[in-house]
């Protein structure tokens, strides 16, 4: 079974700009705190920040809601 998502790819990318960002990825980790990124996942963050985008990296639920309304 194939998903068709790349390798790596943060949980939720929204492709809007902003005035200071070409738009948004979010990874979501376990709120256990035991969750780590990947070298795949490590490698697209850096992709995506090199374009430009604001990346959150959390387990908190209000972090998400804040960078969203926030950036």
């Amino acid at each position: 079974f194939r998903k068709g998502y790349e390798a790596g790819a943060c949980d939720f990318i929204l492709n809007e700009k902003s005035k200071h960002y070409n738009g948004l990825a979010i990874e979501f980790k376990n709120p256990n705190g035991r969750g780590s990124l990947s070298e795949k996942q490590e490698a697209f963050i850096e992709r995506m920040m090199k374009n430009k985008y604001e990346v959150c990296v959390t387990n908190d639920y209000d972090e998400v809601v804040e960078t969203i309304y926030n950036k």
